[in-house]
């Protein structure tokens, strides 16, 4: 259900916004988009199946049949979804701007829903998941990124206007906002280091009155040598402040850092 909702919500970003406004998204929608463009008898969501079917190939010799299998079926109904609702979709004509936004709303909806089902529809996610093969260390996140900056880069010479990049980038950046808001939730985790001598009356606080669990574990401070604790604790965003001000109230001379935590699994959190 995950993956038909998400793909009736991302058909909706390319035929509402992006394909009457020249709207580039990156990765294999936006080159359809430029091809549509170019050739307005190939429809997008073919485009998209096609652009894919050479990393299929590579991606059964280098990955296995079954992860194949299943990025094929989704991507094959993803594209068929948006091929299909395309002559029953109003088109959106009027501000470019506001077009670039509701198109990187929705289509970061869609596919936010489409990841949450533990599924990929191919594209930029499935070339850098390639690249990874051969290049271990490289991070996925920048290689899409990559990807995507070149397929925008693109837009410019096929739309002949450098305002093609400036709606490509809203469009990419709102879209990355809305998957991690679909994926996270509006209130992201934190994650405390909290360095105490005074570890047993922070613990009874945090599980009493934040009701958060906290794990411990014995340190030797680096310039002064003397033993410590180090408790760590995940919590939500709206309760890291919190935490802190009980932390600061029990031992002013405690040490803690907050940082994000991009996903937390467990109790008290997603399951």
């Amino acid at each position: 259900m995950f993956v038909i909702l998400g793909a009736a919500v991302y058909s909706a970003a390319v035929n509402m916004f992006a394909v009457p406004n020249s709207i580039v998204q990156g990765g294999f929608t936006g080159l359809a988009t430029m091809l549509n463009h170019l050739v307005p008898v190939m429809p997008v969501g073919l485009s998209i199946f096609l652009f894919n079917v050479p990393l299929f190939v590579l991606a059964g010799f280098m990955i296995g049949k079954r992860f194949v299998i299943r990025t094929i079926l989704v991507t094959a109904f993803f594209t068929l979804v948006i091929d299909a609702l395309s002559p029953f979709t109003p088109h959106y004509t009027g501000d470019t701007l506001l077009a670039a936004l509701f198109c990187g709303v929705l289509s970061g909806a869609g596919l936010g829903l489409v990841l949450l089902a533990g599924a990929t529809t191919g594209g930029t996610e499935l070339a850098a998941t390639l690249v990874r093969k051969k290049r271990p260390l490289a991070s996925m996140g920048s290689l899409m990124l990559i990807f995507d900056l070149v397929v925008i880069a693109l837009s410019w010479a096929v739309f002949g206007k450098i305002e093609s990049i400036m709606y490509a980038a809203v469009t990419l950046f709102v879209s990355s906002k809305t998957i991690d808001l679909v994926l996270y939730g509006a209130d992201h985790s934190k994650l405390l280091f909290i360095i105490t001598s005074k570890e047993k009356a922070i613990i009874e606080k945090i599980t009493r009155q934040a009701g958060r669990g906290v794990t411990a574990l014995n340190v030797t401070g680096g310039y002064t040598g003397k033993e410590k604790t180090l408790l760590l604790c995940a919590a939500r965003a709206s309760e890291a402040s919190l935490i802190s001000r009980m932390i600061r109230e029990t031992d002013k001379d405690s040490f803690t850092v907050i940082t994000e935590a991009g996903e937390v699994f467990g109790t008290g959190f997603r399951l």
